[in-house]
């Protein structure tokens, strides 16, 4: 079986199983008998009894995670079998164990869901049930018991639960106050690098700020986005055809990073996925071959530049998008295998693109990993390959990954059915994972990252019920990706591609409309950011996150030693005082989107309610 999970237990009851007490969850149809505790390294044993007809067979997965007091996320465990399928009531036992010793082992969380194709997204029932080990952590284990109380998927559907109204708004220096309850989500001290060695770092040749969109859809939409002021692009998907967009890009200024896979044509691009060659290392020639290919046509003196006279505006490209997902080896339905042979395949895919990349176009960038950031399973990844491969950094320029916290703020922890994840957590993970291998870091881009709006709200699909505490609002949408930008300089990121331009893939999370090109917030958010800090670096941080209060001061050009400085500040929770120290008698704020005011400092000091919504401070 598989490894994730939820709190949802209506009745827990202690009784006789073998020789020792257990717990029995009653979950309706689903009933669910595990130990009351449990030692790591002795198996034991979990039973599920099924006690409804189904009318379609419908398979029962389940997975196996621990979390580390505090409630963090801490690992998976890689034992719990496969999916076992049902189309009538039954029975499943297996007998479960976990490794002696795992790292700062609280609490133990069992997974179980229903889905008629064993996937996520479609689960019909959904189950968490906690397991307290011997010497574990109670007052987790109580906060899990209780949560579960509430929490659970039973045939979720296509629609939006009760949602916040949203009206446009015309300014953003009246703040809003935060509803952690309703997204869940925590505010705790943020894992932030050593602020000195933050400081001490030159000024980036690039703005952090950019967006992620295949190439047809950048060539329709480039005027928007030249008009948004960004000049960073991630691209995907096959690339026989895109000559229109390369050349727009090229004449607009824009850099584009090209994520890669095996196909330049969409039917080749369909099929390059492992189970379709002979080998791995067929596989991997393949995908040289295609990196070579693309870089011969769109690398530095390749055949684009000669046959339309303009620089190429390719300066990296990416060893594929979410190796760690479906993307390279479909889902088999046994999830520990396939973790297992994507772990061992990626490496090969690494040395095979940096190879063709190096021998073909040696100026361009090699980004690898670009992980899918869900439960975890990105840091997991990346941390199992480079322990297995130290030598592996070798082989690229840049690791990315994709550090999705499904609705909370981007300094805040999610609550996940598993433990909390946060944006600064992961990043730290990175870090102690390249202290630990006795290696320099590599610079970090995050090549995903976004926040979903209703379709009420003008998105384009529904959010199944599953995803409704997932949704924010426009406005905080855009004040969400506008902090994240800013974030980058003191998570020592150098990029962010924002998931996506417009609304796909079931997200909603576009700048855009996908026919239109209607703006929304994010757009005019991301605009004045671009017109106030075009490349910032960070100077000082007067607040740094303390109670979710934050306060810093950029140069706004780092590549132009004239260049002003400007505060910008916010408050997660909403609304509240703060006086900034001030030299000069007044300064100039403008709110999220630009609109202006000019206040007067009183003893040297500036009052100013901030929240949610950034405001920026200058000297008139």
């Amino acid at each position: 079986m598989n490894k994730t999970f939820l709190f949802f237990c209506l009745a827990a009851v202690p009784c006789a199983f073998g020789d020792s007490a257990t717990r029995e969850w009653d979950l309706g149809p689903l009933h669910i008998t595990t130990p009351v505790e449990y030692a790591p390294g002795v198996p034991f044993p979990v039973r599920f009894d099924l006690r409804v007809k189904h009318g379609e067979p419908e398979r029962m997965e389940i997975r196996f995670n621990y979390l580390a007091r505090g409630g963090a996320f801490a690992g998976s465990l890689h034992n719990a079998g496969t999916g076992k399928i049902f189309s009538d009531v039954g029975v499943l036992e297996t007998e479960l164990v976990i490794p002696e010793n795992p790292v700062d082992l609280a609490l133990a969380l069992l997974t179980v869901f229903l889905s008629p194709d064993g996937s996520w997204e479609k689960r019909t029932l959904q189950a968490n049930v906690p397991l307290l080990p011997v010497g574990g952590d109670r007052d987790l284990y109580a906060t899990a018991a209780e949560r579960a109380l509430t929490e659970g998927a039973t045939n979720p559907l296509n629609v939006e639960g009760p949602l916040e109204e949203y009206t446009p708004r015309a300014e953003y220096f009246t703040q809003r106050t935060e509803d952690p309850e309703g997204r869940e989500w925590v505010l705790e001290e943020t894992n932030f690098p050593a602020l000195d060695a933050i400081l001490a770092r030159p000024a980036s040749a690039v703005s952090p700020v950019g967006i992620y969109c295949w190439a047809d859809e950048y060539l329709k939409a480039q005027a928007e986005i030249a008009r948004i002021g960004i000049r960073s692009v991630r691209m995907a998907g096959p690339w026989a055809g895109a000559d229109a967009a390369m050349r727009a890009a090229a004449e607009n200024g824009v850099e584009v990073f090209y994520t890669l896979q095996i196909g330049a044509d969409m039917e080749s691009y369909r099929q390059g996925r492992r189970p379709n060659f002979e080998s791995d290392e067929a596989f991997a020639q393949a995908f040289h071959d295609d990196v070579a290919a693309f870089l011969r046509r769109y690398g530095p003196g390749g055949t684009f530049e000669e046959t339309y006279g303009v620089v190429s505006p390719v300066v990296a490209i990416g060893l594929w998008n979410e190796p760690n997902f479906q993307y390279m080896i479909p889902n088999s339905g046994d999830q520990d295998a396939d973790e297992a042979a994507r772990e061992a395949l990626y490496p090969h895919i690494v040395r095979a693109g940096s190879a063709a990349a190096r021998s073909t176009a040696p100026e361009v960038k090699v980004v690898a990993f670009s992980t899918g950031g869900a439960d975890f399973a990105d840091k997991r990844f990346i941390r199992n390959i480079h322990l297995a491969y130290p030598d592996l950094p070798d082989n690229y320029d840049i690791l990315a990954t994709h550090p999705y916290n499904k609705g909370a703020p981007p300094e805040a922890r999610k609550i996940n059915f598993w433990g909390l994840y946060s944006i600064a957590d992961g990043r730290a993970v990175i870090r102690d994972l390249f202290e630990e291998l006795g290696r320099p870091e590599p610079p970090v881009w995050y090549t995903e990252l976004g926040w979903a709006v209703a379709q009420k709200h003008g998105g384009r699909f529904p959010a199944t019920a599953n995803r409704v505490r997932n949704i924010v609002t426009p406005d905080l949408q855009a004040a969400y990706v506008v902090r994240a930008y800013l974030l980058a300089p003191r998570l020592g990121v150098e990029r962010i591609f924002i998931m996506n331009l417009h609304d796909t893939d079931g997200f909603n999370a576009g700048f855009m409309h996908r026919d239109t090109f209607a703006w929304r917030p994010v757009a005019y958010a991301t605009r004045h950011l671009l017109e106030r800090l075009p490349r910032p670096r960070l100077l000082e941080a007067r607040h740094d996150g303390a109670d979710g209060l934050f306060a810093y001061r950029y140069q706004a050009d780092g590549r132009a030693a004239e260049s002003p400085d400007v505060w910008v500040l916010w408050n997660v929770m909403g609304p509240r005082a703060i006086e900034l120290p001030w030299e000069g008698e007044r300064a100039r704020l403008t709110d999220m989107v630009g609109n202006e005011r000019v206040i007067e400092a009183i003893d040297g000091h500036l009052r100013l309610t901030i929240g949610p919504y950034p405001i920026y401070v200058e000297r008139p």
